[in-house]
C-alpha cells in the first residue's frame, strides 16, 4: 500500500508539471493552432480570390469579343448598306491610282466575272463589288466613272487599281501612277 501511495504521489507531481508546463505553453500551442487554421483559410480565400479573378477576366474577354463581333457586324453591314444616302454614298477619298490590263486581260476577276481591259472598271480593297466611284485625275481634272468589279491594289500607297480603258480615259496610262480624288457615287448622281 506504501508502494501504491508512493507511486500515486509522484503520478500527481508529474501530472501537474505537466499541467503547469501545457498552462505556460498554452498560449504558444493556441497561437500555432490558429496560424495553422489561418493559413488554411487563407488559401482558401486565395483560392477564391484567384478563381473569381479568372472568372472576372474570362467573362471580361467573352463580352469584349462580343462586342467588337457586333461592332464588326455593324461595320460590315454599313459598308454592304451603299444603297442607302448615309452609308458609303459620296465618300471621298484621296490617293495614288495605278491600273492594269493586258496581263490580267480575260481572267477571273474576285468577284467571278472575266476582266476586260476596255471597260470601265476598277480594283478597290473594302468597297462593296457593282459599286460605282468617279475616279478624278486632280494633275489635269479629268474624271471617268468606273464600277468596281476586283479587289486591290496590293502595293502599298495606292487606293485603288483603274482598268487600261479607264486609265487612258483620265490620262494616267503613260504615268502609270497618278493622284487622284476617288469619290462613290451617289444615287442623284448616277442618275445625272
Amino acid at each position: 500500500m506504501l508502494l501504491l501511495n508512493s507511486y500515486l504521489k509522484k503520478l500527481r507531481k508529474k501530472l501537474y508539471k505537466d499541467y503547469v508546463n501545457i498552462e505556460k505553453h498554452k498560449s504558444i500551442i493556441n497561437k500555432a493552432f490558429f496560424l495553422n487554421v489561418s493559413r488554411v483559410k487563407l488559401y482558401r480565400v486565395m483560392n477564391n480570390k484567384i478563381k473569381l479573378l479568372i472568372i472576372c477576366l474570362l467573362s471580361f474577354f467573352i463580352l469584349f469579343s462580343l462586342d467588337a463581333k457586333a461592332n464588326f457586324r455593324d461595320e460590315v453591314h454599313d459598308i454592304l448598306d451603299y444603297g442607302r444616302e448615309d452609308g458609303l454614298r459620296g465618300e471621298v477619298w484621296y490617293g495614288n491610282a495605278s491600273w492594269y490590263g493586258p496581263y490580267w486581260h480575260g481572267r477571273t476577276t474576285s468577284n467571278g466575272e472575266k476582266f476586260n481591259k476596255n471597260k470601265l472598271t476598277a480594283a478597290h480593297r473594302t468597297l462593296p463589288f457593282n459599286t460605282r466611284v468617279k475616279v478624278t485625275n486632280l494633275k489635269n481634272n479629268k474624271s471617268v466613272v468606273v464600277r468596281v468589279n476586283d479587289r486591290g491594289p496590293f502595293k502599298a500607297g495606292r487606293i485603288i487599281d483603274l482598268s487600261e480603258k479607264a486609265a487612258d480615259k483620265i490620262d494616267a496610262k503613260k504615268q502609270g501612277i497618278s493622284y487622284v480624288k476617288v469619290q462613290v457615287l451617289t444615287s442623284n448622281q448616277l442618275k445625272n
